[in-house]
């Protein structure tokens, strides 16, 4: 609350900055720059597309030093993002409260992730580093409509850069701290006056910032570190003056290791079995663990292998014809891989650790049809979207192992999932003048989807460790216990409609108001749920949203805001199951959210430019569902939903000094969230306080601005605030946190001829 407090002045100040940037006329101002996006599937200007959307230039972004989608996410009003478990290019995104904290393969994620139009099927690997981009746009709200799988909540759509008419390369080196180097090479290639490529290569390395410290560990390694691999080629031929086929492959290899996790309370005395694990085994007595406990953001206690190998490719064919109608085909096939390991105890002991393993595979078709008519009063766009993936995964989980330092047995639950899901849809939308300045939006899709799971667990005691339950309910040392293969199959379906009305009361300044509807389909948990059953289901959620906006441009100043409401309903989220302690994917209930968004640009003159976001978010459960008895439901009324803080705020502002052709470029972006918790349950430890990040830049540029060095800053003020925090004092007697890296300064050289 004293961090609220605080944060109130700065609200206040960067309020009356953009309400005095409004009025006043006093300044030499540039022009604005016209941003052009896609966010309807066709170009047009930000200021006449009837939707809340964020959007940076790739130009913007480096000025700004962004270079991976999460880091775009913090300077995006209502929108969050967290690093999961595993940290790395994870990517938990969370737009208006909407969005996916549960790291299972067998739930789909609340915001669809898109490269070039190409959905993205999982959270693992969803925040991948941006290499030679043309823009970045974050839609808020649900946009079924339009783009494809699971936008209840919202979208983020990447699109890549085009090659050049001529030939270029570029290239950028970035050296900083903890042996930060960065190094990427582009290049554009014109075969012939109608078919050009460019590629784009990049090395991403550097060490994590945390050590584990455990005495006599033999896993010594660093947690957090970058060892990344990547690259894109993009060929586009212009077969005819109506006829463009574009080609696109990129593939990453990432073997870096997980994000640190370190233990910040443990009570063995106060969860459900005190002093055992939920499947009896006795836990570390608490002198044991005191010297596991760390509060050094740099400094862990880990008994599983510093490992996150990450591997990611895809295909992408996009046909497009222009005639009387323009026919897109939108042909894609995409692959990931990932192995990694979680401490989930923070500690040397092996009490609550994780093995994962995921192989993923994807294809979708998208075909688009669109026109104007009625003297081009008339624009509308139809589609069919195809959809398969098929996924396996493997996970083990230590549920308790024997009470010695350093001792690798466990009890361990080995669980099996294969995953197949189909969705097919249809989806028209429609924006029609009827009078001058008012355009009605009328647009409806049709989502089928089929899931069919086999999951398959074991109880695994061959390492001998000693339970305290009988033995026909728990393996006896040396034995296991086969909870065999259970199959699920089901389907869902449903419609969702979107209907607005846009006004345009001059060139400059835009009113809308839309009603918009959203659905995510249902499924299989991906846990064993109790020592009889390995598979529980759970139903489709949706989100019914009213919006009003209004886009607007006073010369130099482009202010755009939105009010909305929502109603969330049969919400997907993890929940502890108290008979045994494992975690289950249910529908917990329905929620209502309101909320405001304000964004602001200004280009005072060629040197100055500001920026300004503000979202404002108040969400409240409406009601529960209570599962059967004699499990509990661990969610209160009163408690707020996960990765949705009320507030969150960004302002950047850049001034340029000019030496003839050279200019030195200085630039600050801070960005502020206000408390939320991680996790579905509110638990103390799960509640990250109030924070801000502060990056800064300066950049000089020369040779026609071909050549650029700069120093840059990240995290300047070295904020302490968290990536992931789980308490699980309730079954494990374990509070864990993953801090974010500390402050970091380097220099980054680069260019282009």
């Amino acid at each position: 609350m004293v961090c609220k407090k605080l944060f109130k002045p700065k609200v206040l100040f960067a309020s009356l900055l953009v309400s005095g940037l409004v009025t006043s006329n006093a300044l030499s101002a540039a022009e604005l720059t016209e941003i052009v996006v896609t966010s309807q599937k066709r170009a047009q200007n930000l200021q006449e597309v009837p939707v809340s959307v964020t959007a940076f230039t790739g130009d913007t972004l480096e000025e700004m030093g962004v270079d991976s989608v999460g880091g775009v996410t913090n300077f995006a009003p209502n929108v969050s993002s967290s690093s999961g478990p595993a940290g790395g290019s994870d990517g938990f995104f969370f737009i208006r409260g909407v969005g996916q904290a549960d790291n299972s393969v067998s739930v789909d994620p609340g915001v669809g992730t898109y490269v070039d139009e190409v959905y993205l099927g999982r959270v693992q690997g969803a925040s991948f580093d941006l290499l030679d981009i043309e823009r970045v746009e974050v839609l808020r709200g649900p946009q079924g409509t339009i783009f494809g799988r699971n936008t209840i909540g919202g979208a983020i759509s990447v699109i890549t850069a085009d090659p050049k008419d001529e030939f270029t390369i570029g290239g950028k080196v970035k050296v900083g701290q903890a042996s930060r180097r960065d190094v990427s090479l582009t290049s554009d290639i014109p075969f012939a006056d109608t078919v050009g490529m460019k590629v784009s290569l990049h090395s991403l390395n550097q060490e994590g910032w945390a050590e584990n410290k455990a005495p006599g560990s033999h896993y010594d390694d660093t947690y957090g570190d970058v060892d990344t691999l990547g690259g894109r080629a993009k060929l586009v031929w212009d077969a005819t003056d109506d006829l463009t086929i574009k080609f696109a492959a990129d593939a990453s290899k990432g073997r870096g290791t997980q994000a640190p996790m370190i233990l910040t309370n443990y009570d063995p005395a106060n969860n459900a079995l005190p002093g055992l694990s939920p499947v009896g085994v006795p836990l570390p007595p608490s002198a044991a663990m005191a010297s596991q406990l760390s509060t050094d953001r740099e400094e862990i206690f880990a008994s599983t292998p510093a490992q996150l190998d990450t591997d990611a490719s895809g295909v992408s064919a996009t046909i497009a014809w222009e005639g009387p109608i323009t026919i897109k085909s939108i042909t894609s096939a995409r692959q990931l891989e990932q192995t990694t390991w979680f401490d989930l105890d923070g500690s040397a002991y092996t009490i609550y650790d994780s093995f994962s393993y995921i192989d993923q595979d994807q294809q979708s078709q998208e075909f688009q049809f669109s026109g104007a008519a009625l003297d081009d009063r008339l624009s509308w766009l139809a589609g069919l979207y195809f959809f398969k993936e098929d996924i396996k995964n493997t996970v083990d989980i230590c549920v308790g192992g024997n009470i010695a330092f350093n001792d690798p047995s466990c009890l361990l639950s080995h669980n099996n999932i294969e995953l197949e899901t189909t969705s097919n849809a249809v989806f028209t939308h429609m924006e029609y003048e009827f009078i001058d300045q008012w355009t009605g939006i009328l647009g409806v899709r049709y989502t089928k989807e089929e899931k069919e799971q086999l999951s398959a667990s074991v109880l695994d005691n061959t390492d001998g460790v000693f339970t305290v339950f009988p033995p026909f309910i728990i393996p006896a040392p040396g034995t296991t216990i086969d909870l065999g293969s259970v199959p699920g199959k089901d389907s869902w379906s449903e419609t969702t409609p979107k209907i607005g009305l846009r006004y345009e009361l001059t060139e400059d300044l835009m009113f809308y108001g839309t009603y918009s509807e959203g659905f995510k389909s249902g499924g299989f948990s991906g846990r064993p749920s109790s020592l009889i059953t390995a598979l529980t289901t759970y139903d489709p959620e949706t989100v019914q949203t009213i919006e009003a906006g209004v886009k607007s441009e006073f010369g130099p100043i482009r202010l755009n805001a939105a009010v909305f409401k929502s109603d969330y309903q049969n919400i997907q989220l993890l929940v502890i199951n108290n008979t045994n302690g494992v975690f289950d994917t249910r529908n917990v209930g329905d929620a209502d959210f309101t909320g405001v968004e304000v964004e602001a640009q200004a280009f005072l003159s060629e040197a100055l430019q500001l920026m300004f976001g503000l979202g404002w978010l108040d969400n409240e459960y409406t009601s529960l569902r209570q599962p059967t008895a004699p499990q509990t439901l661990t969610v209160e009324l009163s408690d707020k939903l996960p990765n949705t803080p009320e507030w969150t705020a960004s302002l950047g502002a850049q001034y340029a000094i000019f030496f003839g052709d050279n200019k030195l470029a200085i630039r600050g972006d801070y960005n502020w969230r206000d408390e939320f918790y991680f996790q579905v349950e509110n638990d103390a430890g799960e509640l990250q306080e109030a924070y801000g990040v502060l990056n800064l830049r300066a950049a000089y540029s020369w040779a026609a601005e071909t050549q650029t060095l700069a120093l840059y800053g990240e995290n300047v003020t070295d904020e302490e605030y968290n990536l992931n925090m789980q308490d699980s004092r309730g079954t494990f007697a374990t509070n864990i946190v993953t801090p974010a890296r500390p402050a970091e300064w380097g220099v980054e050289y680069a260019f282009a001829f």
